[in-house]
C-alpha cells in the first residue's frame, strides 16, 4: 500500500505563530482500541530558563508514553505518540528549550524545526505568552501501513484566546482560540516513533 498523499491541512498553521509559556494546559483525550500512557506536565512551577542559558530537558521529567510491545508499529502507539507531540511541543514553549522537539523530529521536517527555531528565537527576545498551549479533543487514525511501518493521524486541535507578549509588556501577537483539525505523519525507525511530516 502506497502512503496517500496529503493536502495541507490549516490545522497545524496554528501551531506556528504560537510559542512561550502558558499556565493553562488542556487535558489531551486519546481515542484509540487500547490504553496509551501519556505523560502529563504540572504547571503549578513553571520553568523559567535565562535568555542565554535555557533549562537542559534531561533534567525534566517528561517520560515517553508506554508503548506495546517495545520497538513494534502499533496503531495505538502511533495516536499516543501524536498527543505526546503537542505535550513536548508545549514544554518546549514553556521551558525554552526546543532540545527534546528536535529529538523526536526528523531533521527534514521543515514544519517541526520551523516550530523547534521559534522557541528559539522567543527565548532569546525575551518574549512570554498567556494560553499559548495548545491540546486536542480528539484523535483519529487516518493511514497506517505496519510494512512500512509509517501512520498518520487526525487531531482535532484547541487553542484559547492567547497573546505573546515583548520585554517591555507590550502585545506582540494577538490569536483568538479555535478548534480545528491537523494531521500529523509518522514512523516507527529503530524501535522509536519521529514526527515525519506536519503538513501546514
Amino acid at each position: 500500500m502506497l502512503r496517500r498523499h496529503l493536502a495541507p491541512l490549516a490545522g497545524l498553521a496554528l501551531l506556528l505563530p504560537l510559542a512561550g509559556c502558558s499556565a493553562d494546559e488542556a487535558t489531551p483525550a486519546v481515542v484509540s482500541s487500547a490504553p496509551v500512557t501519556t505523560p502529563t506536565t504540572s504547571t503549578s512551577q513553571p520553568v523559567t530558563p535565562s535568555p542565554t542559558t535555557p533549562t537542559s530537558v534531561a533534567t525534566v521529567s517528561l517520560p515517553a508514553p508506554t508503548f506495546r510491545p517495545e520497538g513494534t508499529f502499533n496503531e495505538d502507539d502511533a495516536i499516543g505518540f501524536a498527543a505526546y507531540y503537542l505535550q513536548v511541543l508545549n514544554y518546549a514553549r514553556a521551558s525554552g528549550d526546543p532540545t527534546l522537539l528536535r529529538s523526536i523530529s526528523e531533521p527534514d521536517c521543515q514544519t517541526c524545526e520551523t516550530l523547534a527555531a521559534s522557541v528559539d528565537e522567543h527565548r532569546t527576545l525575551g518574549y512570554t505568552s498567556i494560553n499559548r498551549d495548545v491540546g486536542f479533543e480528539s484523535a483519529e487514525l487516518l493511514f497506517s501501513d505496519p510494512v512500512k511501518q509509517e501512520a498518520d493521524v487526525n487531531l482535532r486541535l484547541v487553542t484559547k484566546d492567547s497573546q505573546l507578549v515583548g520585554p517591555d509588556g507590550s502585545i506582540v501577537n494577538e490569536n483568538s482560540g479555535s478548534v480545528t483539525d491537523g494531521l500529523v505523519q509518522m514512523h516507527l525507525r529503530d524501535g522509536h516513533w519521529y514526527i515525519q511530516a506536519l503538513p501546514v
